[in-house]
């Protein structure tokens, strides 16, 4: 595949995944054997929890694309999440207040398929909106 095409594919991870919450599309995007560290149980059970997530996240929840870059087999996209925190959302009671944080995640893709991802957030700034820390 060509790294506009593995460019696409993570681009649709975060379009009709996590934006669109359709969690069905994990089986034609995600290989079966999937990997990355939040992914221990199996990729059934991670379809389970994204499916659990979707009905508890709070319903302006969007993550809006920065920057994509693509070379070889891997795929690194830098992106915003945001949302107004009207429900109870990672153990934090809703403060009503706009939400914000960054993150990068990296995907590497065989034969058109997400085979391994790592993401890294900015949690502490996360919790901090979230009102769990000082």
């Amino acid at each position: 595949m060509s790294t506009e095409q593995n460019k696409a594919i993570a681009r649709r991870a975060i379009d009709e995944l996590w934006n669109g919450r359709n969690a069905e599309v994990i089986d034609e995007l995600f290989a079966e054997d999937y990997h990355d560290p939040a992914v221990t149980a199996g990729l059934r059970a991670w379809k389970e929890a994204a499916i659990a997530l979707f009905a508890e996240a709070p319903p302006d929840w969007h993550i809006t694309i920065e920057d994509q870059i693509a070379e070889g087999d891997k795929v690194v996209t830098r992106w915003t999440w945001s949302f107004t925190h009207t429900v109870a959302f990672y153990g934090a009671a809703p403060t009503g207040k706009y939400i914000s944080f960054t993150g990068i995640s990296i995907y590497r893709l065989e034969g058109g398929k997400i085979v391994e991802g790592w993401f890294n957030g900015d949690g502490l700034g996360l919790q901090r909106q979230l009102g769990k820390i000082a």
